[in-house]
């Protein structure tokens, strides 16, 4: 594309540039659906061969050009293809995806694919493996707790295996992707360890740069084992690992047998009713509070109408939003960020990062009240923020609150500094998103 046909799409409004990039999404899901079944016709003529390749997945990555990744899921996705052509048709349409259909592919069937597919059918992959999990349920893992070896030097047999397996070219499993059992495959996908695999030793035997891994969300989300049961792997220090024996040690007459699942899930408890207190005021101890004007008003509408409910009188100027309102706001709003697509009906699904936000700002006269608070996520706060101030005046006031912060400071000064002001004497309206991101607070505005 020209550089003026980028520039063009970068001075679309922002309804044209969100259709435009709907129209764009829809044709790459038809020209994937196409790939695919290409793909399924090359594998099952072996024309990988003419390329001087031994397999379809060397052919994808040494000669189609695809990363190992992108290579995996396709190919297992037109294998399944060949078998059920019906998925080319749903990817097209973009009622399902690859990441989903990997892990759905192993245990379609010919009596139960258009069951599996239709149930799969606008699913994310968590959500797909939740539903696999639930119709093809696996056995609990036995709890154990172990310190994991030390990296050891590769033997002499294990570099010519890994030798012998670099040399023959074969489909690898990613580490994200649960294999399991097939009911019905006929053709086996072989594998061959995982290059993270590799010891930080045996890198720097053959030279290669030593990287400090990276821990992986995929290692620490929940994996489904059927309806109600998951497995988690996690590594811990050693400093956890005595605070978690203590744990039991101390919980012996509720749990006699120590079982780590259930020493956890008390531990859980405890903390998140600790920031449920801390952070929203639910458990505390009520405190007589003025009665609060009450309106119906679901979740994302429009500020409420009428001034008097909204406006805080001139001697109300704390940001502090009281603990019973904090309270009833979070119970009403589900500890859910309330913003809702109007065009479509759905509801953000944030949980982490809420915040207060104000539907009359605080910074113009609006009040405390039940009837003028909602929860945001974070995002939709600062979006709600530019809204009724401006960007560019939102831009500034964090451009300044960034300045301030990186300021020198005399020894013993450990303080942020204090708010700013606007022109017209109200509170800076992004101090508060600037503060703490993490701790929920009264919105921006």
């Amino acid at each position: 594309m020209h550089d003026g046909q980028d520039d063009q799409q970068l001075d679309l409004h922002d309804d044209a540039l969100l259709s435009r990039l709907r129209g764009k999404l829809s044709q790459e899901r038809q020209i994937t659906a196409e790939v695919l079944r290409l793909m399924a016709e090359v594998d099952r003529r072996r024309l990988y061969a003419q390329s001087a390749c031994d397999s379809m997945f060397a052919f994808a990555t040494g000669v189609l050009g695809m990363s190992e990744a992108a290579a995996y899921k396709r190919i297992q996705v037109a294998r399944a293809g060949r078998r059920f052509p019906t998925l080319f048709a749903r990817i097209g349409a973009g009622r399902l995806h690859l990441s989903g259909l990997c892990v759905l592919a192993p245990h379609l069937t010919a009596d139960n694919h258009h069951a599996l597919l239709d149930a799969a059918s606008g699913l994310g992959k968590r959500q797909i493996e939740r539903l696999v999990a639930e119709r093809f349920p696996k056995p609990d893992v036995a709890t154990s707790v172990r310190k994991l070896p030390t990296a050891a030097r590769p033997s002499v047999a294990s570099s010519a295996r890994s030798e012998q397996s670099m040399a023959a070219p074969s489909l690898p499993v990613p580490p994200d992707v649960q294999q399991t059992a097939p009911a019905a495959k006929p053709e086996p996908v072989p594998t061959q360890p995982s290059p993270r695999a590799e010891t930080p030793q045996a890198r720097a035997d053959r030279g290669a740069p030593v990287v400090a891994p990276t821990p992986r969300r995929a290692q620490h989300h929940p994996q489904p084992l059927s309806a109600d049961r998951y497995l988690l792997k996690v590594s811990v220090s050693g400093q956890l690992c005595d605070k978690l024996r203590q744990s039991q040690d101390l919980l012996r007459g509720q749990v006699p047998d120590g079982d780590v699942a259930t020493v956890l899930e008390q531990a859980l408890d405890a903390l998140i009713a600790q920031q449920l207190k801390k952070k929203y005021a639910v458990g505390a101890k009520a405190r007589r509070s003025p009665p609060q004007p009450q309106q119906s008003r679901s979740a994302g509408a429009s500020p409420a109408a009428s001034p008097a409910t909204n406006t805080r009188s001139a001697a109300s100027r704390s940001r502090a939003i009281p603990a019973a309102i904090r309270r009833e706001v979070y119970q009403r709003d589900g500890g859910q960020c309330c913003f809702v697509d109007h065009k479509t009906g759905q509801r953000c699904q944030a949980r982490a990062h809420l915040q207060f936000h104000h539907d009359l700002p605080f910074a113009k006269g609006g009040s405390h009240s039940v009837a003028n608070i909602r929860l945001t996520c974070a995002v939709h706060n600062a979006y709600f923020a530019r809204r009724d101030y401006g960007a560019a005046h939102i831009q500034a006031a964090i451009d300044a609150r960034t300045v301030a912060k990186r300021a020198p400071t005399r020894p013993g000064e450990g303080r942020s500094p204090a708010p700013t002001t606007t022109a017209s004497g109200h509170s800076n309206p992004a101090v508060d998103a600037t503060d703490n991101p993490s701790q929920p607070h009264a919105s921006p505005s």
